[in-house]
Parts: C-alpha cells; sequence; structure tokens
C-alpha cells in the first residue's frame, strides 16, 4: 500500500509494488519473502503463462534486454555459464511478473532496452558490493524503477468531462479539460481510469489514443460503444458534465517522423482512425504539408468517422482511400498496389484492432515493405477490417 500510495509522485507510484514489499519487509521487519513459485516444477507453468501475459503487454525488447544482459554479463566477466542458468524458474517468474509490470517500467522500446538491461547490470553487481545479499532482484528492480523516473517522468492527470459527441451510429467522441497544462504529441495515448460500480473482468483502466490535435484545447477520446459493451464504456457513457475522470502522462511511439519530407501510408481499420485523426487536424491546423495516403477500412459507408475532417485535407497533402469491406472486399496486396503504386519508397502506419493489425503488418512483410509502424486497439475482436 505505502508504494502505491506514500511513495507516489504526481498521484502515480514508482516502485514495483510487489518488489517493494519484499524489500520492505526483508530489511525493516526482518522477514524475508521466499520465492514460493521457484521450483522446477512449477517452471513450466511460469514459461506459459509468463509467455502469455508478454504477448499480451508486448515488452519483448524489456525481456530481451535483460536476459541478454543476465546470460552475457558473467561470460564477460569470465565466469562463464552452464545449462543451469537457464532454467532458474525465480528469474523467470521475475521477468515475466514483476519486471514488465506496465505501470513502473517504460513504455517506449529504446527506453525499455535501457531498463531491462540497467536492472540486470544492477542484479549481477549487488552480490559483489553486498557478499551474500539474498534480495538481488527485487533491490535490482526497484534501482530500476528510480532510473525509470529519470528516463520516463510519469505524472497522472485530472480531466474534467465537458460533452460527448456522436461521431457515427456507434462511435462516440469524449471531450475533456484537462486541470493541469501539459503536452502530447498527435498519436500518443494516455492510460484512463475511471474507478465506477461493479466493473466487469476487464477492471477500471483503459488505453486510448487522444482523438484531438493538441492545439484544439479539448482533450479527445474516442471509442466504439456496443449495445452490451464494458463496464467502463457503460459507465463513461452516463458521465454528467463537470465529472472528473484521471489520465496517465503521454505515452507511445505511433508518431509522424519529423522529416516532413518522408512519404507515409496510413491503414486504418474501424475505430483505429484516431490517432491518424490527431495527425491530420494537427496538420490542417498548422497548415503542416505531407505525402499520406490513407487507406481507411470500414463494413459499411454508416461506419466512417471523421469523414468532413479526412476529405478536407487534401489541401495538406492527405489522400484518402476508403474501403467499404461489404463492397470493396480487404484491403490486400493488390489494393496497395493500385492505389499506391510507389508503396516501396513510403512508410507505413497501420492501425485498428489487434488483429486486424497483426494480419496487415504479415501482408506488408510479405511485400518486402521494411517501415512499418503499428498501433492497436486491445478489446475490439474484429479479425479483419472494420
Amino acid at each position: 500500500m505505502a508504494s502505491k500510495y506514500v511513495l507516489a509522485l504526481n498521484k502515480k507510484h514508482i516502485f514495483n509494488p510487489a518488489a517493494f514489499a519484499v524489500f520492505l519487509a526483508a530489511i525493516v521487519l526482518h522477514n524475508g519473502a521466499s520465492w514460493w513459485m521457484g521450483s522446477m516444477y512449477t517452471l513450466p507453468l511460469i514459461a506459459v503463462g509468463g509467455l502469455l501475459i508478454l504477448i499480451k503487454i508486448k515488452r519483448f525488447e524489456l525481456v530481451a534486454s535483460f536476459l541478454a544482459v543476465y546470460f552475457l554479463t558473467p561470460v564477460l566477466f569470465g565466469k562463464g555459464f552452464t545449462i543451469n542458468s537457464f532454467v532458474v524458474p525465480s528469474i523467470w517468474f521475475f521477468v515475466f511478473v514483476m519486471l514488465i509490470e506496465p505501470l513502473t517500467s517504460p513504455s517506449t522500446k529504446n527506453k525499455q532496452v535501457i531498463f531491462g538491461g540497467f536492472v540486470a547490470l544492477v542484479y549481477f553487481l549487488l552480490p559483489k558490493i553486498i557478499p551474500g545479499y539474498a534480495y538481488g532482484l527485487e533491490t535490482a528492480l526497484l534501482i530500476g524503477n528510480l532510473l525509470n523516473l529519470f528516463l520516463s517522468p510519469s505524472f497522472n492527470l485530472v480531466m474534467v468531462f465537458r460533452k460527448k459527441e456522436k461521431v457515427t451510429e456507434n462511435t462516440w467522441s469524449f471531450h475533456f479539460e484537462p486541470m493541469s497544462k501539459f503536452r502530447f504529441i498527435p498519436g500518443q495515448y494516455l492510460e484512463w481510469t475511471l474507478p465506477h460500480k461493479n466493473p466487469d473482468s476487464r477492471g477500471t483502466r483503459r488505453f486510448f489514443t487522444i482523438s484531438s490535435a493538441p492545439s484544439e484545447g479539448s482533450v479527445a477520446l474516442t471509442m466504439r460503444v456496443a449495445e452490451k459493451g464494458s463496464s467502463f464504456k457503460s459507465a463513461l457513457m452516463n458521465f454528467r458534465e463537470e465529472q472528473e475522470i484521471v489520465a496517465s502522462s503521454p505515452q507511445g511511439e505511433f508518431i509522424l517522423p519529423q522529416d516532413k519530407a518522408l512519404p507515409l501510408v496510413f491503414i486504418a481499420g474501424g475505430i483505429g482512425v484516431t490517432p491518424f485523426r490527431s495527425m491530420i487536424k494537427s496538420m490542417l491546423l498548422n497548415n503542416e504539408k505531407r505525402d499520406i495516403v490513407l487507406l481507411y477500412s470500414n463494413r459499411q459507408e454508416a461506419d466512417i468517422a471523421f469523414k468532413k475532417i479526412l476529405d478536407g485535407a487534401k489541401g495538406v497533402g492527405v489522400r484518402t482511400v476508403y474501403v467499404n469491406t461489404e463492397k470493396d472486399g480487404y484491403i490486400d496486396e493488390e489494393m496497395i498496389k493500385k492505389k499506391v503504386p510507389d508503396y516501396q519508397n513510403r512508410i507505413f502506419y497501420v492501425s485498428g484492432p489487434e488483429p486486424m493489425v497483426e494480419a496487415i503488418k504479415k501482408l506488408l512483410s510479405q511485400m518486402k515493405i521494411k517501415m512499418i509502424k503499428t498501433d492497436f486497439f486491445p478489446g475490439y475482436t474484429e479479425t479483419h477490417q472494420g
């Protein structure tokens, strides 16, 4: 509890709660915890469960950097390693459960690499500094949390609800006024926390891309709301003016390149258009010209969101191709080559439900396209576009 509410900065806790609890019990209460998952019998469970968690939260770079330093450091210092180094259950439990905890680890890939490698290095050095020290993993992670505070200064924002706006038949935008000034880059997202009665299994937190542009004033999130949606969305639909919600500091690397001359392709499936709406609206407000082709896929024309903005962006270099899957079929290799003849010279941005993003990413890889950036929306189950 202390790590969440006492040792917090700007309403956001600093330390991994489990690591802090073990460290506190060992140092202050002299009652250390044992690795209850640390046996060879539980290793298969740790491996399977851990991989499922890792696939879900996608912190592959963090895990890879930790393991690389963990295995290579002894070799560089002349100690080497044996096969037993690979089958230490406590290490795998630590990596798959504690190290990758989203709230106390970096969200961007390059910072994850630094964070993971740093924690592994500290873990290797601690026994040399304090011989016989038994809580190296937990202590290394806590020190890493302090590094993360430096790498990714984080804070929580209080947002006041102002209005909701119907975008399509089942798509709504919610507009909030931040109680303090903050900056974000078009394409970034926030983690939104909304305590409410009887939350479902998905809980009270969600990740949503900011669909508004930075200079629009309000901060907007846009979502599809099904008839039998989640408890989070139901609570948000019942919001009244002046109600408050808490959001994290902006995160994400799904942003436009600094070089405005680079030609781009945006591929959006359904609600995945929201980061592109933020980018394009910002371009319009700043008269920023780029060469962009947007392939926007929906089941039917009535599902198209932000059409007025997209159609009005021709003057800043955005050409939108609307794909009606019921009539035109899905975006495939033939369509990309036809609509974007110079596709091999462009950077591709793909956003939408996770199954759709994975399918398009595989397609682009088969087309030998190497410059691909992706953003997916968890919780939407469409197996393809729109």
